[in-house]
């Protein structure tokens, strides 16, 4: 699936998730932000938080409810604060059991409640679930490598935050690490739900490992490197299976690998097409997508992209539908 069918079909997921968790009242409906990512897991908030992480709650139902505030039954374990037209924003301290209490700004009374569950982190899985194969970036490329912590029952833990993220000696002084706290708490639109951190490649390759660890003292790595273009052994290009419409956009998504099959994140294609009077680029292309949008009069035409990355070359062909 590309990144742009996929965060397009998250977002779908995300805007029709529910059932919601109902509070012990019965009045509101509470859900996690999930964001580009947890909607496939269910947005309902029944799920514990991470240790150290903080988490963004919704209500499912905020329009139908009076004015209201949130606070905590115990804020040295969990605090809460917000006003319940937009995100309430949990704050996790230590391992224990809070509520989230809302209530009315008219009178000061109890609207309505929900418990959450705060738990240390046991463990942490790093990368794509099962895979093992090195987290590789290409040169001024950007990459996001996901973070998963687990408690002591194997079950996942929400929130970001929860673990700190570093990159070992050489690999720091190569690497710029922006964390899914940062982008919370800027204001970015991606949820709250799963970890992650944005991982921005310099101009010069490096190995080491990326590392995340828990206040538990939870802790995993991941052998990582930034690798250049001459690393780059393989390309494949992938689009939509159906023939492309003229007068319509195209979307080509290019993935590279190392000879040893490894995935190289983030490459930088060089991007052609032809016949070229058939399309033109359709915004600004990125260096491992491009979008073009095909000529009115290209129907019938066989337009041929290429991506190249060093030595490496892909071409992928349609025939244009009228």
């Amino acid at each position: 699936m590309t990144r742009g069918l996929g965060l397009a079909l998250l977002l779908a997921l995300c805007g029709s998730c529910d059932p919601a968790t109902r509070g012990e009242l019965g009045a509101a409906r509470f859900r996690y932000d999930g964001g580009l990512y947890g909607c496939l897991r269910g947005c309902d908030a029944d799920e514990p938080i991470a240790e150290g992480a903080i988490v963004d709650v919704l209500l499912a139902n905020g329009a139908d409810l009076p004015s209201c505030a949130a606070s905590s039954s115990a804020p040295e374990i969990l605090g809460w604060a917000g006003e319940c037209d937009s995100a309430l924003r949990g704050e996790a301290i230590t391992p224990g059991s809070a509520a989230l209490i809302l209530t009315r700004d008219l009178d000061g009374g109890l609207l309505d409640r929900l418990s959450f569950d705060v738990a240390a982190t046991e463990t942490i899985e790093l990368g794509d679930e099962g895979d093992r194969r090195p987290f590789l970036v290409a040169t001024g490329g950007t990459a996001r490598l996901l973070a998963r912590p687990l408690d002591a029952r194997g079950k996942r833990l929400v929130g970001v935050g929860g673990v700190a993220f570093s990159a070992a000696a050489p690999l720091d002084a190569a690497v710029t690490l922006v964390s899914a706290r940062a982008f919370v708490e800027a204001g970015s639109p991606i949820g709250s739900v799963q970890d992650f951190v944005d991982v921005l490649a310099g101009p010069t390759p490096a190995a080491g490992a990326l590392c995340a660890e828990a206040p538990s003292g939870a802790a995993a790595c991941a052998d990582s490197a930034v690798v250049g273009a001459t690393d780059v052994a393989s390309i494949s290009l992938w689009t939509d299976p159906r023939h492309p419409h003229a007068g319509a956009p195209w979307f080509v998504e290019a993935y590279a690998a190392t000879a040893a099959g490894d995935r190289v994140r983030s490459p930088a294609c060089a991007w052609s097409w032809s016949p070229a009077e058939a399309a033109a680029y359709d915004g600004d292309p990125g260096r491992d997508t491009a979008t073009l949008l095909l000529a009115d009069g290209s129907g019938g035409t066989t337009v041929t992209v290429t991506c190249v990355v060093g030595s490496a070359r892909a071409e992928l062909s349609r025939r244009v539908r009228e």
